[in-house]
């Protein structure tokens, strides 16, 4: 039934004029906000593996992005950067699902 159900979806998709690669494109971003809306599904090294297979963002880079806050300040611009609490990564997961999300249908 479901798969029935995406079939007619694509037909649907492709009706509309999206080719095969923007449908795909679109799943990954369905994929990706579903992970990171469900903190406890996908965690670690899984989450930002399946990330960068869905959205193209190198590893390290949304590693960094979800274990630091960075800050500059002062008139000469120095950079602070501190690690960010456990509450505070899930709360970004939850924060960058719902922009996606939001961005996603806005487009």
């Amino acid at each position: 039934e479901c798969l029935s159900a995406f079939e007619g979806l694509y037909e649907q998709l492709l009706g509309t004029g999206m080719s095969h690669g923007h449908i795909a494109d679109c799943a990954h971003v369905v994929a990706a906000v579903g992970m990171l809306a469900d903190d406890e599904a996908v965690q670690g090294d899984a989450l930002l593996d399946m990330m960068e297979e869905l959205l193209g963002t190198p590893r390290a880079d949304l590693q960094w992005f979800f274990m630091n806050v960075e800050t500059t300040v002062g008139p000469s611009r120095e950079r602070l950067v501190r690690t960010r609490t456990e509450q505070e990564a899930k709360t970004l997961r939850a924060s960058l699902a719902q922009e996606l999300y939001g961005t996603f249908f806005s487009w």
